[in-house]
Order: C-alpha cells, then sequence, then structure tokens
C-alpha cells in the first residue's frame, strides 16, 4: 500500500532519480500482507516497509 503522507495526499510519496537496481523512480508503501514460508521458517511482512518500482525487464541490449 504506498504511503500518502506528502503534502500532497493525490500522489504517492516517491523517491526518484536512484540507482537502485530495479529501477530509478521507487514508491515508498507498507505492505498490507506479506507471508513466506521456506527452509522450515515463516516470514511475516505485514505492516513493514516495501518499495514498489517499475521493472525494466528488456535488460542489456
Amino acid at each position: 500500500m504506498p504511503l500518502t503522507a506528502g503534502p500532497d495526499p493525490e500522489h504517492d510519496v516517491m523517491i526518484t532519480n536512484t540507482a537502485y537496481w530495479m529501477g530509478p523512480d521507487i514508491t515508498v508503501a507498507a505492505a498490507n500482507q506479506g507471508r513466506v514460508r521456506a527452509h522450515g521458517r515463516v516470514w511475516d511482512f505485514d505492516g513493514r516497509s516495501a518499495e514498489i518500482c517499475q521493472i525494466n525487464w528488456s535488460g542489456p541490449n
């Protein structure tokens, strides 16, 4: 769930122009669900931080 705590509630809170490997523009969010069960453990990410971004799947040319 994107955060809307900025001065304009109509727009998501974003971090732009980054070198993040998945994409340069990141929407700051909070997880509203997220449970992973693997390797005999369970991780619950509900309410924790999350990032949302557009991924460029084209790869290097």
